[in-house]
């Protein structure tokens, strides 16, 4: 996803250069094997619609997270869609096929850190599209929505990633300082 406004950032998250490459790219080259299909969640006049994927645009424009949630599913062409922000650049390069292995037979699996759910990394059934578009629909915003109307798991970060400390891959990129802090981790 990258349909944020990028207010605390005070310019484009998605279209950050990173020395040849956006924080967009980065991510998607990070977490999607090759020959994995990536799409890019935005609003119609977001950030990633110039870039290299396609992209699903928001059922409406700056409505939050679970509008871009709802329209990647769906256009989407495989069993489980893989939902991550663009902002969220150090997980496991592996998490998502660790997740996708994981969440059959529920509709939704989300991580919980330090007993607090996560809303995204989340992996979410196609077939759930109906509902997540229904929640929307019927005035939900929040991401973590799914969890709470869809058949779910919840499962602790260090039962998927036992021996990572969950604080550095959770570093959400918002700020310069937390952009200076990402560039000093990153492995490329």
């Amino acid at each position: 996803m990258a349909g944020g406004f990028s207010r605390r950032m005070g310019e484009d998250k998605a279209h950050l250069d990173l020395g040849g490459l956006t924080l967009l790219e980065w991510v998607a080259r990070r977490y999607a094997p090759p020959g994995t299909p990536v799409v890019v969640g935005t609003r119609d006049d977001g950030p990633g619609r110039s870039g290299p994927f396609p992209v699903a645009l928001d059922l409406i424009s700056g409505e939050g997270p679970l509008s871009s949630m709802a329209a990647l599913l769906r256009d989407a062409q495989t069993p489980h869609v893989v939902i991550v922000p663009c902002d969220l650049p150090l997980l496991p390069p592996d998490f998502a096929s660790r997740m996708v292995a994981r969440c059959a037979p529920s509709q939704a699996l989300l991580l919980e850190v330090e007993g607090h759910p996560q809303p995204f990394p989340v992996v979410l059934a196609r077939d759930s599209a109906s509902e997540v578009r229904g929640l929307f629909e019927g005035g939900e915003r929040r991401a973590l929505a799914v969890r709470d109307h869809l058949v779910s798991r919840c499962l602790p970060w260090e039962e998927l990633f036992p021996g990572i400390p969950s604080g550095e891959a959770f570093l959400n990129v918002n700020d310069t300082e937390s952009l200076a802090r990402f560039l000093s981790l990153r492995e490329l």
